[in-house]
């Protein structure tokens, strides 16, 4: 806010008393024996005199008013400004608290139900490889049971050929067995990575937007707040000057009549 300097006012009208001066003085020497003029002449010697007077006080009174409004008007304008801050700091502290609840019961689901999952996997796994091992067990009971009921002499002549075949098919059920079980464990963890990945993904956009929604919020009631208490402090401002412009031209017309008491 800019103070308004009355000492122009008062060179002004200091500069103004000056010049009539001097032109009441050129008159004075062209006709001096004249006693009207003369008498002009002692008459705006004192009007010099007293409107210099008057310039100076009123410029010193006015000076010390509007230097107070101007320490007022600061006192004001950090008042609201402290306020505002205090606001801020406050919502913001409450929505950061609300912003973590939410986040943390995310998580907290989020990790429940992989602590859940990773607790089923290895029984799930220990089903299948058991299946496998059942169905590699009763092929195998299977060819003994037919070796041993098959004739001596065929067993004693096929039994070299018979039990490398058997060698042969036991290894690629076992071999069928471990690759079968080998991709769904890589399906699985393929799996419970996508899901994870995208369980991620969208529980954290919906913070991000959840922050930029609560942000928003408090820009717009800080701003409301703000714009509310400046317009209280500009109407005080206004209706003080307005007062105390009307309360120094009463004073100044005081002080003008009371020249020819």
């Amino acid at each position: 806010m800019k103070k308004i300097k009355l000492n122009t006012v008062k060179s002004k009208m200091v500069a103004g008393v000056a010049a009539v001066t001097l032109f009441s003085g050129v008159g004075f020497v062209a006709a001096n024996t004249d006693a009207g003029t003369a008498l002009k002449g002692w008459y705006d010697g004192q009007f010099n005199n007293a409107s210099a007077d008057v310039a100076q006080k009123v410029g010193a009174y006015g000076n010390g008013k509007i230097s107070g409004l101007y320490n007022e008007y600061n006192v004001l304008k950090n008042s609201a400004a402290t306020s505002i801050q205090t606001t801020k700091t406050t919502g913001a502290t409450v929505a950061t608290i609300k912003i973590n609840e939410a986040k943390g019961t995310h998580i907290k689901s989020v990790n429940d139900k992989k602590t859940a999952l990773l607790n089923s996997m290895d029984a799930e796994f220990a089903g299948v490889y058991a299946f496998g091992i059942a169905e590699l067990n009763e092929v195998g009971n299977q060819a003994l049971k037919y070796a041993n009921d098959d004739l001596t002499p065929f067993v004693n002549g096929k039994g070299s050929e018979a039990l490398g075949e058997l060698h042969t098919e036991l290894t690629n059920v076992t071999n069928n067995a471990k690759l079968e079980l080998q991709v769904a464990i890589n399906a699985a963890k393929g799996e419970l990575t996508v899901q994870l990945n995208s369980k991620k993904d969208v529980t954290a956009d919906n913070l991000k937007k959840a922050i930029d929604n609560k942000i928003k919020e408090l820009r717009d009631a800080i701003t409301k707040q703000k714009n509310d208490l400046v317009k209280v402090q500009q109407d005080l401002i206004t209706q003080k000057a307005q007062k105390m412009e009307a309360d120094a031209k009463t004073d100044l017309d005081a002080i003008v009549s009371s020249i020819n008491k």
